[in-house]
């Protein structure tokens, strides 16, 4: 098993604090806004169509980064670079959808000061990339109004590169793109000596409308686009950080991410441990099943593990036959993959399993809120994002049901029923 983290990041629905040392953790606060409901409860179908396409289109790029950096030999069996998403699909007036009142329940985020002094920036935490990039001060269109903006003047520490940040496209047609430095990054009052990442002198409309400045990947380097070290791997590698391990904690008010050794005190049982597999820079484990009860709707199957969307996806054949097992289901949004299900069947007994244990999604994690006053969407979408076959991404609503940890050093990924 992993050990026992030093350091937290304490995610909670109050206001933004900075790092707060303690003899033994220390700790930023932030909101913790992972949501596709509205406060009424009611499912936000164009926030989820912008979810579903920003990672669309995250993991097309995610591909030929790993193609770029590793070569094809690196890509799962079925593996391909799918079209880019190209555009929003507008809800239909007739499914009774809310509208987008509140863009605040986006993601989990937290604080990272970059520079010397500090210039502090609130990122995305995201186990499915693995590049750090935040907002340039040359980025002066409206998209990056509302952004902290990194000015490298400002820092001692700051040095620029020559290489450009490759654009990485969106749904919308514009990208995030600009020049790499490297600079001291400080998170949870772990520093890290140049550190690279992008600063970004553009940014999609999409990105612009999120509650974040930039994002900041903890995935394997093969998935970086810039070719710099991920922040961790950074840390571990000039004792910054004692072990390239950390663990995530995430629930619908308060949410950690511990760096540095992960700790059995966070478990209310024994964890299931599971190696790596693959090539594929992402944290992507094997031998998966999906049921509920003693029922089997799909096995044999490898899974990423993504903190960065709030979706489990699966092949639409698989979810499919998931879906037959709640009575009233049925696709309600063929192009994103969704379901509809009567509210009062949402099942409490959806399960995942790879190799041991079996880990189970709650009735409230399983539904994204309501569409009427009796129908729910469900977490579970059925979509191809391209990333080879039998392959499923376990986002959010699954990783609400357990502590997770991560481990560089002995490439594995656990599961424990969280001590809440």
């Amino acid at each position: 098993m992993l050990a026992v983290s030093s350091v937290v990041l304490s995610l909670a629905l109050s206001a933004f604090a900075a790092p707060a040392p303690t003899a033994h953790v220390r700790r930023i606060s932030t909101r913790n806004v992972k949501f596709l409901k509205t406060e009424d409860g009611f499912f936000d179908h164009q926030k989820a169509i912008r979810q579903v396409a920003y990672d669309h289109n995250k993991y097309r790029s995610n591909l030929i980064n790993l193609h770029d950096n590793v070569g094809a030999d690196a890509f799962k069996d079925g593996a391909r670079i799918l079209p880019p998403v190209e555009h929003f699909v507008s809800p239909s007036a007739q499914k009774g959808t809310e509208p987008l009142t509140n863009e605040q329940n986006g993601l989990w985020a937290g604080f990272v000061g970059v520079g010397t002094p500090q210039q502090n920036f609130n990122v995305d935490f995201d186990t499915g990339s693995a590049d750090l990039w935040i907002p340039s001060a040359n980025c002066t269109a409206a998209n990056c109004a509302q952004k902290a903006k990194y000015h490298p003047e400002r820092s001692s520490t700051s040095q620029r590169h020559d290489d450009q940040f490759g654009r990485i496209r969106y749904q919308d047609g514009s990208a995030v793109s600009g020049p790499t430095f490297t600079d001291t990054v400080t998170v949870a009052g772990i520093s890290v000596k140049n550190q690279g990442f992008a600063a970004a002198e553009s940014i999609s409309d999409e990105l612009a409308q999120r509650p974040i400045d930039g994002v900041l990947g903890l995935a394997y380097p093969a998935l970086a686009k810039m070719g710099q070290t991920p922040f961790i791997n950074t840390g571990r590698a000039q004792g910054s950080i004692a072990d390239a391990e950390f663990g995530l904690r995430i629930t619908d008010t308060t949410s950690e991410l511990e760096i540095g050794f992960q700790s059995g005190e966070r478990c209310a049982d024994a964890p299931d441990v599971h190696p790596v597999t693959g090539e594929s820079g992402y944290w992507q484990i094997s031998n998966g099943r999906v049921g509920r009860g003693l029922h089997v709707y799909a096995h044999g199957f490898s899974a990423v593990i993504d903190s960065g969307t709030t979706f489990v996806y699966g092949p639409p054949a698989a979810v499919a036959k998931f879906y037959k097992s709640i009575e009233g289901a049925e696709l309600w949004d063929e192009r994103n993959g969704l379901y509809s299900f009567p509210c009062d069947e949402a099942p409490s007994d959806a399960h995942f399993q790879f190799d041991q244990g079996w880990r189970t999604m709650s009735a409230e994690s399983f539904s994204f809120g309501q569409i009427d006053e009796t129908t729910c969407i469900g977490a579970i979408a059925g979509r191809d994002m391209g990333l080879g076959e039998d392959t499923w991404v376990l986002g959010d609503s699954f990783l609400k049901n357990v502590y997770t940890a991560f481990s560089f050093e002995t490439n594995e990924v656990s599961f424990c029923r969280p001590r809440d």
